[in-house]
Order: structure tokens, then sequence, then C-alpha cells
């Protein structure tokens, strides 16, 4: 059963899903920016994005990295410096130019508290790529095995960076890396979860969204992702206009991720702006979504269009 087609779809979603992240970060003071005070509207913000969505579903871009890495025969054959080259150019080189964007244009601009923060997550995937690249010959339900308790001690490590390599976020992400291999093995039963099985797993999540025990995160992030890859359809695309749209943002999903966040940074330096998130909190977030949305996406198809092969 081929699953491409619906991790199209969870990608566009994903991505969605930190953009609008990013759009309430001004009020979050743990994980955000701190801009505003407004505790009602953080707490909403920290609710849904970071409860109810999983940690802004970066467990489950992992996972989708993961499936199509272990699917891909390519893994299993190609020399591991010609694999660790190819990640290096598809993530370390778009760091690159971003950081040099950021500390160039984007920090004279807003000052040095702004932050480019989001650019963490291309040093993390190529991290676990490596890894993966190198203990290929291993048995992955070996990996498996090891990295779920390392996940657990991550937490303990604190900030243990390697130059620009957070080694805390790289053994946090890793078994959310591997255990793509199981999503990508075991699709077809997923998908054809029974009855039990469903509600058992739908009243989980429920039981983790609203309350708060031992380990909850970790059978949050769980739940989540297997109702995700349960539900999200599989089917072909059609050529109805929402096809159409799902298509075009997942073509320039990586662009997007690239992008948004220095838009929404230049954005809010505007004091129109910096009022709107003041006086209208919920209107504020929803407009910057949409407008951080469009411009990454304008932005995007114009440097596809110049075959900038980055994005």
């Amino acid at each position: 059963m081929s699953y491409s087609n619906s991790i199209r779809r969870i990608r566009v979603l994903a991505t969605l899903i930190i953009v609008l992240y990013h759009c309430f970060c001004p009020f979050l003071s743990h994980g955000g920016w701190n801009m505003y005070d407004n505790t009602t509207i953080e707490s909403f913000g920290h609710w849904l994005c970071n409860i109810v969505l999983a940690d802004k579903m970066l467990p489950t871009f992992f996972i989708m990295s993961g499936m199509l890495y272990f699917s891909s025969r390519k893994h299993k054959v190609e020399k591991k410096v010609l694999l660790i080259l190819n990640k290096f150019d598809r993530l370390l080189v778009p760091y690159a130019l971003f950081m040099t964007l950021y500390f160039a244009v984007i920090e004279p601009l807003t000052g040095p508290n702004s932050s480019p923060g989001h650019l963490w997550f291309l040093t993390i995937l190529f991290s676990c790529f490596t890894i993966a690249i190198f203990l290929r010959k291993v048995d992955t339900r070996i990996l498996i095995v090891f990295s779920f308790p390392l996940m657990f001690f991550a937490s303990r490590l604190g900030d243990v960076n390697l130059l620009i390599f957070d080694v805390s976020k790289i053994v946090s992400y890793m078994f959310w890396f591997f255990a793509g291999w199981i999503v990508s093995n075991y699709y077809e039963q997923i998908k054809n979860m029974n009855r039990l099985l469903l509600r058992i797993s739908i009243l989980l999540w429920i039981t983790c969204v609203c309350f708060e025990f031992p380990f909850k995160q970790t059978l949050l992030y769980i739940m989540f992702n297997l109702l995700l890859f349960h539900f999200f359809s599989d089917k072909p695309f059609t050529n109805t206009v929402f096809s159409r749209v799902i298509l075009a943002l997942d073509k320039c999903s990586f662009a997007i991720y690239l992008i948004h966040h220095f838009i929404i940074v230049l954005l809010l330096r505007n004091s129109l702006v910096s009022q709107l998130y003041i006086m209208y909190p919920i209107i504020s977030v929803v407009g910057m979504f949409w407008v951080a949305l469009m411009m990454s996406y304008g932005i995007a198809i114009f440097f596809h269009k110049m075959e900038f092969k980055w994005f």
C-alpha cells in the first residue's frame, strides 16, 4: 500500500501548523518570543499547538522523513558518503544561506532579540539522516529499542551543543525518525485499524489533551500520529481546486518553512501590526497566518521559476 499521497497531505498540514505556531509566538513566554502580555491567548496558543497538535507536529515531520528514508532502496545500496553529501546539500546549505540572511539582513532590521530559531530543524534532521546512514547495517528494530529510552534521557542533558548541532534535540527526535520505519512497515495495519483499537486510540489522545500524568507527552505524540496516519487519505489526487492547492503547497512546503519565520519577524517590527496584535490578538494571529503563508508561497514560486535548487 502506497502512502506517498497521505504524506503529501500531512506534510502540508504540518507546514501550516508551524506557520500558525509562529504567529502565536509573540504571546508565548515558553518557547516563544514573549513580546505581548496576554495570558488567555498564550494559554490557548500553547494548548492548541503544543498539546492538541502534539508539539506543532514536529515529531510528525521526523516520522515522515523516516518513512521516506527507510522505504527507499537508495539508502541501502548507495555509498554512505554520497548519501550524506546529498543530505548536506539539501539541508545544511539552506541552513547556511538563511543563517547568513538572518545575520546580514534580518537582525540589523529587527534587533538582537529576534531569532532564526526555526532553522534548528534542519541541523537535527541532517543529524538523524547521518546517524541512520552510518547505522544502516544495524537492525532498525534494535535502533528503535535503544533510541526510545534515550528520548527520556534527553531532557536531563540540558543544552549540549556541538557547533551548530543541539545534542539534546538530536537525542529527543531520533526516536521519531526511526519510528518512521514502524509506520512504513505497518502502514496497512494502521489504515485498517479495527474499531476497538481506534476508539482506544482516540480515548487515549483525548486523555492526553485533557489531563496531566507521567509520560503524557510521549503517549500524546504516539496517539496523535497513529490517528493522523489512520485518517488521512492515501487516495490519488483528483483535478479539484482543493487537490491542486494541496499539491501546490506541498511542492513549496520546504521553502514556506524556511521563509515564513523571517516574514513574521519583519512584519512585527511595524508599529501598526504591533498595535493590532495588542488590541485584536486572535484576528491578528489569523491575519498574520494568511499574510505570512501567501508571501512565503509567492517568494517560493518566484525562486522555483528561477530554478533555485535549494527550494
